[in-house]
């Protein structure tokens, strides 16, 4: 009786019946993956085990072309494949339950073996059931490029790149991967969100691959200076390195440095000068400064003399460093009540410094008294003596 049964097996091959039909394949995995060379098992499991349900219908595995045609990879008579070399078939035990598992193994995988596999039950009237499986060919990644501004690189440097504090749109791009890559932005050791992949079709290749870019508009600001911005790229599932590209920031503040000095003065004092250093990362000239007087909006340019007299002088100290200074022809009351202040243009942004002017001890209607007193004591002298 057992011999009996083994060459049932044998003739019967991949058959899975049942009074009802539907419901009764699985397959196993959800999406195959492998790489060129490799092998993948793709497994149909039925849930029927008795022998007299396996007298109707067939389990047929096929494999849809890119024509959409499908060839039958099971031999409807014996438990083998249609190109043994190729393919290699098993009937085992389901792993959990009660059944049947055939294992369809593709050896050698070969470009032209991904696409859609069908797990087909058949019965006299037609098929019953289908469930389909996706296979994959792994494909690793043939570029990746980072684009910052109108900086683009496709490799880590070791370079460092002038950037303007402000904001610049990055992309993170890659291409010739199977199935699509995965994209993240850093900068430093903190991940940047970029928002949603955007994924098509590469068409430059022969075989299916995909390209994916993300791209936002980012504020690089001071903080981020002297740090690598990268873009990293990986295949999903593939176990091919992610690669990566990208490069150090070096960002040039946007805000000046502006050291001043109050100063003090007597009435009437002359040529008072008011001084400002004023330091930025880039080259600078004295044609973007000048000086305000706030409480009657007089300003006051390089090299011209204002309706009071007051003249603002400028010179390089360097090629990013100027020294302004605002001349104060004679010094009068209100000026010290007056708040002046430095104004310098840069980039897109004017950035102010105050200076004030302080009255020293002594000075004002005291100090007047004083020189009164002083020269009429030198005219009483002058009296003594010719009368003497």
């Amino acid at each position: 009786m057992e011999r009996i049964v083994i060459s049932m097996w044998a003739i019967i091959g991949f058959i899975c019946v049942g009074s009802t039909f539907a419901g009764k394949l699985t397959l196993i995995p959800n999406h195959a993956y492998a790489k060129i060379g490799e092998s993948v098992d793709i497994s149909c499991e039925c849930d029927e085990d008795r022998l007299d349900f396996y007298m109707e219908s067939q389990v047929v595995i096929t494999h849809e072309k890119a024509d959409r045609s499908e060839e039958e990879l099971t031999s409807n008579s014996l438990l083998s494949a249609t190109h043994p070399d190729k393919y290699g078939l098993a009937m085992l035990p389901k792993d959990v339950g009660k059944g049947k598992k055939f294992k369809l193994t593709i050896k050698n995988v070969a470009g032209s073996d991904g696409g859609k596999y069908h797990c087909l039950l058949k019965t006299r009237t037609g098929v019953a059931e289908r469930k389909t499986i996706e296979f994959t060919i792994l494909r690793d990644l043939s570029s990746i490029n980072l684009k910052v501004g109108e900086q683009s690189i496709s490799e880590v440097s070791p370079v460092e790149i002038d950037f303007l504090e402000g904001d610049y749109e990055v992309t993170c791009e890659a291409a010739g991967s199977n199935p699509a890559p995965v994209l993240e932005v850093y900068i430093g050791d903190s991940k940047k969100d970029l928002g949603i992949i955007t994924t098509i079709k590469d068409s430059s290749h022969t075989y299916s691959a995909y390209k994916g870019a993300i791209k936002k508009v980012i504020h690089l600001a001071g903080k981020y200076n002297m740090k690598n911005i990268r873009c990293k790229a990986s295949v999903p599932s593939s176990g091919f390195e992610a690669r990566e590209a990208g490069f150090k920031l070096k960002i040039i503040p946007l805000t000046p440095t502006i050291n001043c000095k109050n100063v003090s003065a007597m009435l009437n004092d002359r040529e008072t000068r008011m001084s400002c250093t004023i330091a930025a990362k880039q080259e600078i000239t004295c044609n973007n400064t000048l000086w305000e007087n706030s409480n009657n909006g007089q300003m006051y340019y390089p090299g011209k003399r204002a309706a009071d007299k007051n003249i603002v002088e400028c010179k390089s100290l360097n090629r990013t460093t100027i020294l302004s200074e605002l001349v104060i022809y004679q010094v009068k009351k209100d000026a010290f009540q007056t708040t002046f202040q430095v104004s310098f243009q840069y980039h897109s942004g004017k950035h102010r410094h105050p200076v004030h002017l302080t009255q020293k001890p002594g000075s004002g209607a005291a100090g007047v008294t004083a020189v009164t007193s002083l020269i009429f004591l030198l005219a009483a002298i002058v009296t003594n003596i010719n009368q003497w």
